[in-house]
C-alpha cells in the first residue's frame, strides 16, 4: 500500500524529460522548430538552421566527460501534450535516433497532430537507447487544444535564449500552466 494517492503524478517543469518508462506526447505545433545546439558554460546556446556559431562560441563549449570539446546538435523542439504528466510542455529531441523516428513514423502514419507517440528509454550513457512508436489516432480533447492556444507558447523564443512560455508582454511561470484529468 502507498502513502501517495493511487493517481498520483509527481510534478514535472515545463520541459519533457524522457525517463526509462514510457513517455506518451501529443505533438501540438503545426510545426517543428529546428536547429542546432551547443552548451556554453553549462547553458544551452541554440541557433536556427543556417545560423553558424562563431569560432569564439566552439573555442567555449563545455565538455564531454572525455574532456573533447562538444560539437553542436541538432535538434527537433515541439510543444507537446505530455499525457503521462498531464500537462503542456515542450519537447526537444535531440537523438538522432529519436528524430529518425519521428520522421519514418509521419511519414508512414501522416499528421503527427492526429495521434500520440510513445518514447521510451533504456540503458545509460553511450548505451542509451530511444524506442518510438505511434498510438492509434484519436481525437484531440477540446480543452487541451484550449490550453494549447490559451497559453500562447512561441518556441522561436528557444533561438534568442528566452522562455517559450514567456508571451510578449508579460511573464507566464510555465508550472502555472493548468494540469488536467482527461
Amino acid at each position: 500500500m502507498s502513502i501517495l494517492p493511487k493517481d498520483y503524478i509527481a510534478p514535472q517543469g515545463a520541459y519533457t524529460k524522457i525517463t526509462q518508462a514510457i513517455t506518451s506526447l501529443r505533438i501540438l505545433s503545426p510545426e517543428a522548430l529546428t536547429g542546432y545546439e551547443l552548451w556554453i558554460e553549462k547553458k544551452p546556446v541554440r541557433k536556427a538552421e543556417l545560423d553558424m556559431f562563431t569560432s569564439e562560441e566552439l573555442r567555449k563549449a563545455d565538455t564531454n566527460k572525455d574532456g573533447t570539446r562538444r560539437q553542436p546538435k541538432h535538434f527537433y523542439a515541439f510543444v507537446v501534450w505530455n499525457n503521462t504528466a498531464k500537462r503542456l510542455q515542450v519537447y526537444q529531441a535531440s537523438q538522432k535516433s529519436v528524430q529518425e523516428s519521428i520522421v519514418g513514423i509521419e511519414m508512414s502514419w501522416g499528421n503527427m497532430r492526429e495521434y500520440d507517440i510513445e518514447i521510451s528509454k533504456t540503458g545509460e550513457g553511450m548505451e542509451t537507447r530511444y524506442k518510438v512508436l505511434p498510438a492509434k489516432p484519436s481525437p484531440l480533447a477540446p480543452e487541451i487544444l484550449k490550453a494549447y492556444k490559451d497559453a500562447k507558447i512561441d518556441l522561436t523564443e528557444l533561438l534568442r535564449g528566452g522562455d517559450p512560455f514567456t508571451k510578449s508582454s508579460e511573464k507566464v511561470d510555465p508550472n502555472s500552466i493548468p494540469d488536467f484529468k482527461i
